[in-house]
């Protein structure tokens, strides 16, 4: 997965419903499991201080 490409699922995380932000979760712990260099992409989405959602 591209830096960019990171960027946007943490942009969309970020703007998410709770619900939708379980399934991005659930998508970055797929993209960690065959990308094993570099920092954890749910980790980074876990690291994010964000207001409860509406």
């Amino acid at each position: 997965m591209s830096i960019q490409d990171r960027a946007r699922l943490i942009r969309q995380y970020i703007d998410a419903d709770a619900e939708e932000r379980q399934l991005i979760r659930d998508h970055a712990v797929a993209v960690d499991s065959i990308t094993p260099l570099g920092p954890r992409l749910v980790d980074e989405l876990d690291g994010l201080h964000l207001p409860a959602a509406a």
